[in-house]
């Protein structure tokens, strides 16, 4: 009987192995999304409805962090198994320029000007360049771009026109910020990763990393992540109104 429930529970939790998808890199990429949900929840909580919980320092800062590297390196690695995908690029375009709009009217002191987003849709563009590199070649640009990380943010200036490579004015501000340099160094790192270790395009660990709820939401991050921070504040402003 016991075994009879564990082998129904496997068919369950568990996403039959396919061929043309590596579903460790679905269950990492959900880990980073169900992390960076965590991490925008409590970040509402404090910010928009002045609850005392705090995301800015301990272990709440570094889950923030840690979500949005884990995130982008997955990203690089996916992006150097397949190619450019022009309807994607517009569309994560679109979709960015639908974040600053909203934000902005929703409170424009919460104007999104450069989010992840928008981060996504302009390393998909950038990559093309390097998509043909060697692994070696990729790991040289991720340190190259880590090591302008240290120079290219005292630069001063007093306008914000080349935000999206960290050079900002002492006034500028962004709710969701995710410049270029240092962050597109991290995706030319898992673009360099997925040279090294996914050539054959298939999966390292999968009986380990293969978890239906988890490899779901990483199946589906981009639905998510749209509609993730309007349900989050929906439910934050009913419990609100509830108090």
């Amino acid at each position: 009987m016991v075994q009879y429930f564990a082998q129904r529970i496997k068919k369950i939790v568990l996403i039959p192995k396919t061929s043309n998808r590596i579903t460790e890199l679905d269950f990492f990429r959900g880990i980073a999304l169900i992390l960076m949900v965590y991490f925008h929840l409590i970040w509402s909580m404090s910010e928009i409805y002045g609850y005392s919980v705090v995301y800015s320092f301990w272990a709440n800062f570094y889950i923030g962090k840690i979500s949005a590297i884990l995130f982008i390196l997955i990203s690089g690695i996916v992006y150097a198994l397949g190619n450019f995908k022009r309807k994607r690029f517009l569309l994560l375009t679109t979709i960015a320029l639908g974040i600053s709009g909203v934000s902005y009217i929703y409170n424009n002191e919460y104007f999104i000007k450069f989010g992840i987003i928008h981060f996504f849709a302009l390393s998909s563009l950038l990559a093309v360049v390097f998509k043909n590199s060697n692994k070696y070649v990729l790991l040289v640009l991720w340190i190259v771009v880590i090591w302008a990380w240290s120079w290219i943010g005292n630069i001063p200036v007093n306008e914000d026109y080349f935000s999206f490579i960290w050079i900002i004015s002492t006034w500028f501000q962004s709710t969701d910020f995710y410049p270029l340099i240092p962050r597109f160094g991290v995706y030319l790192l898992g673009m360099g990763i997925s040279k090294m270790f996914y050539t054959k395009k298939k999966n390292i660990f999968w009986t380990i990393f293969n978890v239906w709820p988890i490899n779901f939401v990483g199946r589906n991050t981009l639905l998510i992540y749209i509609i993730h921070q309007p349900i989050i504040i929906l439910v934050l402003y009913i419990v609100h109104l509830l108090r």
